[in-house]
């Protein structure tokens, strides 16, 4: 069998959660190749698997009688996994808000519905043998608009990290796509996220532009991860799926293994191992800053998904305090004596001034650059 042969058996049928590891040869051939368990799991993807269960039980239960009243802490104690049992009453917190918030309605056609497609697009079932890309979609509710019909396709998201941006959403667009195929008489749809510790949601409607950028962008997968060679399988690639991924203790890439504290002694061994990892990591900064700015950006596979480490320039003003202060004074404007001029305050003021006393208080600024390191990671679709 040749590495191709082995490496499309191990991709196919494709999801965005294996695409995503497919980002480093290293982890997809340690999960989907050699099979091997993942000696970590991280807690809150754990945490996250349990509330899905819980959200699915309460939008069935709510759709077959939407006057029934979910019992939250039954469901919560069946369904949470007895390593993360500490956590019941968050979990409990969640699902009342998700009870009282989430906006149930009789348009809701299916409930962790598992959708898969051919390579023609064609529609197919989830775990047909002709499957190459497959998703499961938390909720998906169909409703006739003046224009035609419309299928809202939502995500549930326990993370509270609710920035979003959901034109270039890989996985979200991938299922509205999948629906499309299923459902051709389906004319409008709208992606959501619904954030469920904020009891709230996200929402964007996503047209032909939208379908046609992700079916490049999961070609371009496709063909990233169909060019694997054996080399490829054994070398780790960081990217920003290394914080999911549970085989950071043997994955060649790490310095050291990831500490589990349980107790005052592994406490003290984990702060002390973040000490040093610390340091390990400013100095590797500090060289790599040089060396970008000697040479200029270092791209780490751009095109393939991955980062590129650059120095980026932005502006700046700052204002001498003496003359400011004596020029506004002059101006009518009473400043409280303060040791330094507050530039945000001072922005602020700017925006209700005459546009001739905005152009004198600039007159007096210095401007300034300031210069920042960071790793960019590509945007998810083009």
């Amino acid at each position: 069998m040749s590495v191709k042969e082995k490496v499309s058996g191990m991709l196919f049928p494709a999801s965005s959660s294996k695409l995503q590891r497919g980002l480093c040869g290293y982890s997809f051939n340690q999960h989907y190749g050699l099979r091997v368990k993942e000696p970590y799991t991280w807690s809150s993807l754990t945490f996250g698997s349990d509330m899905h269960r819980i959200f699915e039980r309460i939008v069935v239960t709510m759709r077959e009688d939407p006057d029934a009243v979910p019992p939250v802490n039954a469901l919560v104690h069946q369904e949470i996994s007895p390593e993360i049992a500490n956590r019941a009453n968050e979990m409990i917190e969640i699902t009342d808000l998700f009870v009282q918030k989430f906006p149930f309605n009789p348009n809701i056609s299916g409930v962790e519905l598992s959708l898969g497609m051919k390579a023609g697009g064609e529609p197919c079932g989830f775990d047909d043998d002709d499957c190459i890309y497959r998703g499961k979609v938390d909720v998906m509710e169909v409703f006739d608009t003046e224009a035609g019909k419309m299928a809202i396709i939502t995500d549930h998201k326990t993370t509270m990290h609710y920035k979003v941006n959901l034109d270039d959403h890989f996985q979200l667009i991938g299922y509205a796509f999948l629906a499309k195929q299923h459902w051709p008489e389906i004319d409008f749809f709208r992606i959501r996220i619904y954030f469920a510790r904020g009891g709230f949601y996200r929402q964007m409607d996503i047209g032909d532009s939208h379908f046609a950028r992700w079916k490049q962008a999961i070609n371009a997968r496709f063909n990233r991860i169909l060019s694997f060679t054996e080399k490829d399988l054994e070398a780790a690639t960081p990217n920003d799926f290394c914080n999911l991924c549970g085989y950071q203790k043997q994955c060649p890439a790490m310095s050291g293994d990831p500490i589990s504290i349980k107790d005052d002694s592994s406490a003290v061994d984990a702060a002390r191992q973040f000490i040093a990892l610390k340091a390990a990591a400013q100095s590797a900064e500090r060289g790599i800053k040089e060396w970008v700015e000697a040479h200029g950006p270092i791209d780490t596979g751009f095109d393939s998904g991955l980062p590129v480490l650059k120095m980026e320039v932005s502006s700046s003003d700052s204002w001498d305090f003496d003359e400011v202060h004596e020029l506004l004074s002059g101006m009518g404007y009473d400043l409280p004596l303060f040791a330094k001029i507050d530039t945000a305050a001072l922005r602020r003021l700017m925006k209700s001034m005459p546009p001739e006393q905005k152009e004198r208080v600039m007159d007096l600024s210095v401007p300034s650059e300031r210069v920042s390191f960071k790793a960019v990671s590509p945007p998810k679709m083009k």
